[in-house]
């Protein structure tokens, strides 16, 4: 998530992961970084 791997970010999203879990969680890293396209592609699963 920290380095913006959309890939590794979509394989794991397929894979079932939970984009809310966890503290901080990887939809809050997002928006904490200001990673707009990844914040969509976490609204998307």
């Amino acid at each position: 998530m920290f380095k913006g791997e959309a890939e590794v970010i979509r394989a794991l999203l397929e894979g079932g992961a939970d984009p809310a879990a966890g503290t901080p969680s990887a939809v809050d890293t997002a928006r904490m970084f200001g990673k707009a396209e990844l914040l969509e592609l976490f609204g998307a699963h």
